[in-house]
């Protein structure tokens, strides 16, 4: 088990959560959060992440319809239940998750991961952070048509079909919801594909081993830093966080097969429930935002007190998300839905 990697992904989810709380700290009280911006950079880190796990749960002979299914199984369930929720609680409370536009047409986009616009008109499903989904989705369908090639050429031909998708996106930017696949994002699963490629493969890795993991992580947080000072507004999400995300992946991996280090029981346990931290942490916020943020008063101290109090309750709803939910509806999925052989099975995380 890649441990670090594991923590890291958990690392991710809560930069997000922690960008999210920051956006409602500061619209409630208009105190300054400082670089809450970078909580952006989560979103890469999962990105990049994403590819190099593809690349590995492919390897294990799985089909492509296999595959989608895999994918399907252990992304859609929590994803449905989660849109669903926000569905009911717009018919009771519509001023809770304002941006969320319910009607037939976007619950139908929202759960088969096509873009539509929200009520203020930007490309978001009815759970707002469903977004990226969208784009993971369409990601997981340019895999699955590159391996029905020959494995040598499975990530050259994920590079090439995601290149053509975002070339499709920026060619027709006039229309609103194919210019959203004209995303530079895009990118980060290839480099992860990329990634991928390097690690399981041993002469590759010993190349990419000669450098000290700390060294890897040590340059993407440089060219993060330097990026976020002189690139403050430049629009090019992969040079400006795409390529920083990929560098410090690559130390954490370099660190964990070069250095092994066992489980430590809390942050792993953050990074397997980090995709329920990812979906669920807005009703976590929302519900804080309401109870919490009153009984702060205002005050900076009180302010700065609810940082742990959200990280908490997101960590425990998440586990039991994942333990309740998560994995008991991927494992059904899989029992009703059994391989023809069950060699074929890819299992993923």
């Amino acid at each position: 088990m890649l441990t670090r990697l594991q923590i890291l992904r958990g690392f991710a989810a809560y930069m997000v959560v922690l960008l999210h709380w920051g956006d409602v700290v500061r619209a409630e009280t208009d105190y300054f959060v400082p670089m809450n911006n970078l909580g952006n950079f989560g979103v890469d880190l999962f990105f990049v992440v994403s590819g190099i796990v593809m690349v590995y749960v492919a390897g294990r002979k799985a089909s492509p319809g296999r595959f989608i299914f895999e994918r399907i199984a252990r992304i859609v369930p929590l994803y449905w239940i989660a849109t669903l929720a926000i569905v009911a609680a717009q018919a009771f409370r519509p001023w809770l998750f304002a941006k969320s536009l319910v009607t037939p047409e976007t619950i139908l986009s929202s759960l088969f991961f096509i873009p539509a616009d929200n009520a203020v008109g930007s490309l978001e499903p009815i759970l707002f952070v469903g977004w990226t989904l969208n784009l993971e989705m369409v990601f997981y369908a340019l895999f699955a048509l590159s391996m029905f090639g020959p494995k040598a050429w499975r990530v050259p031909l994920v590079l090439g079909l995601i290149t053509i998708v975002y070339a499709i996106g920026v060619m027709f930017s006039a229309d609103h919801v194919i210019s959203f696949y004209g995303n530079p994002i895009l990118f980060e699963f290839a480099a992860g594909c990329v990634l991928g490629s390097l690690v399981t493969e041993p002469t590759r890795l010993a190349a990419l081993s000669r450098l000290s993991g700390w060294a890897y992580i040590a340059a993407g947080l440089a060219l993060l830093v330097a990026n976020e000072f002189f690139l403050p507004s430049f629009d090019n999400r992969f040079i400006r966080w795409g390529i920083p995300a990929s560098l410090i992946v690559t130390g954490v991996i370099v660190l964990d097969l070069k250095q092994p280090i066992k489980p430590a029981g809390l942050l792993v346990s953050l990074g397997d429930s980090s995709y329920s931290a990812y979906l669920l942490h807005w009703f976590v916020l929302a519900a804080c935002s309401l109870l919490i943020m009153p009984l702060m008063g205002g005050s900076l101290i009180g302010v700065i007190l609810t940082y742990p109090v959200v990280i908490g309750i997101t960590a425990l709803l998440s586990t039991f998300s994942y333990r309740l939910i998560e994995i008991p509806a991927r494992d059904f999925l899989r029992r009703r839905f059994p391989p023809k052989r069950t060699k074929a099975i890819a299992e993923t995380g």
